[in-house]
């Protein structure tokens, strides 16, 4: 059983005693973070899933996605998680009415999945309900949510990576 504190703060304060961070994201109420061996790590709301962690409870403090660490590059939305891996490959949880996993579906996913199977993803961002990735061949990919022209494509909502022209 975990021991809290809830309080707001006004001041930064320290997030446990750790001192390795490589990499911070947040999304509305979660966070996700890498540790300099690549190990990923969440805390906060958890009703879709977007911790990673299989369950859909608040944590309150941060907890070790999964046993891997070859992460290099995470990103999120309000209620999604998106994540490249060293050997290039891209991974995604949480919230997916809109598509923005990108892995075909609408479904949430409460760990993360692998999105196709490219292997040369280079960077990624998030907005509340769509993600942009770059390739390391700097071509531009969009998909999720599309209401206001966020893809950049003129069309509708994508739930797979497409390349913006």
């Amino acid at each position: 059983m975990q021991l809290v504190t809830i309080e707001d703060t006004y001041i930064p304060i320290q997030i446990g005693i750790s001192n390795d961070w490589k990499a911070i994201a947040t999304g509305a109420y979660h966070t996700i973070g890498i540790k300099n061996d690549g190990t990923l790590w969440a805390w906060g709301y958890n009703n879709y899933g977007q911790l990673g962690d299989e369950a859909i409870d608040i944590t309150y403090i941060p907890i070790q996605i999964g046993i891997s660490n070859g992460w290099k590059a995470i990103a999120t939305g309000n209620y999604h998680s998106i994540g490249i891996k060293n050997d290039g490959t891209l991974w995604a949880w949480g919230y997916n009415n809109y598509g923005q996993l990108g892995d075909g579906t609408y479904i949430n996913k409460k760990s993360p999945i692998q999105i196709g199977t490219d292997n040369d993803w280079k960077d990624i961002t998030t907005d509340a309900y769509h993600t942009l990735g770059i390739k390391n061949d700097r071509t531009l990919w969009a998909w999720g949510d599309n209401l206001y022209g966020e893809l950049g494509d003129g069309t509708a909502w994508k739930d797979i990576p497409v390349k913006i022209e």
